[in-house]
């Protein structure tokens, strides 16, 4: 009896900006997002208002870098240009994609996943856990496919991607990186978490406290964060590449023998 089975790629459409929604971005409280390889930062199917903190601002390459463009290729090389904040919305922010908001959310995650979620979860993720075990489960979880099932609150007790603890706005040790993919079947609340890697959230995210991911967010819903939320979102092509040689083996299509040949 034989079965030839094969890895597939866990993410075989990277995201080439820091925060995609199907609907919309809201910030209440503060916000960096940032994306030194590129000039888009938040693409959305419905409409981003930054609010009103000074803080808040969004940051693309510079094209004035003396090695701009082939900067854009190393991640974290060219310099950066302030793009949108309370003020003024720069060309960095795309809203209201129909085609976007249109989709639905099981077709967004076959866009960014290649497979359907049964499919993926049962064969690519490597640890499937519960909303009541994720911050015990999920904690310096590294190389991991990730899959919380149900709505969830991500506390500051939770470091994902490095082997680590990581307070937000530190980075982690080039040896203790090893990234992660995070998908949350339902609503997120993160309260203060480092995440390196891509974080996926079917549902609506909330921020209630100083939050940092490295990597990309894509969220099925509405992203927002109360008054006293913090979010440091840097784009880091490198740390979803690491990520893509994570999970576990699918089955090839008519492989299955259990007789001999001949």
């Amino acid at each position: 009896i034989t079965q030839v089975v094969a890895k597939p790629d866990p993410l075989p459409s990277v995201p080439d900006n820091p925060l995609t929604a199907r609907t919309n971005v809201d910030i209440k409280g503060s916000a960096t997002v940032v994306n030194p390889e590129g000039n888009t930062n938040i693409w959305t199917g419905g409409e981003v208002d930054l609010g009103q903190n000074n803080s808040t601002a969004t940051a693309i390459a510079d094209p004035q870098d003396t090695d701009y463009p082939d900067c854009l290729e190393t991640p974290l090389t060219c310099s950066l240009t302030r793009s949108s904040d309370k003020d003024s919305e720069g060309q960095d922010l795309v809203q209201n994609d129909s085609n976007l908001f249109n989709s639905t959310e099981d077709e967004l995650f076959e866009y960014y996943f290649g497979l359907p979620k049964d499919i993926y979860r049962d064969y690519v993720v490597t640890l499937d856990t519960t909303a009541d075990a994720a911050n015990a489960d999920a904690k310096y979880a590294t190389e991991e496919i990730i899959w919380v099932d149900g709505d969830v609150v991500l506390d500051n007790v939770t470091t994902i991607g490095c082997s680590e603890n990581v307070t937000p706005g530190n980075p982690c040790p080039p040896e203790k990186l090893k990234p992660s993919i995070l998908i949350i079947d339902g609503d997120a609340t993160f309260k203060g978490i480092t995440i390196f890697g891509l974080v996926y959230v079917t549902g609506n995210v909330n921020i209630s406290s100083s939050t940092d991911i490295q990597g990309a967010v894509v969220v099925g819903g509405t992203l927002d964060n109360t008054t006293s939320g913090s979010l440091d979102l840097l784009y880091n092509s490198d740390v979803l590449k690491n990520a893509r040689s994570n999970g576990g083996m699918l089955p090839i299509a008519g492989s299955w023998k259990d007789f001999n040949e001949g």
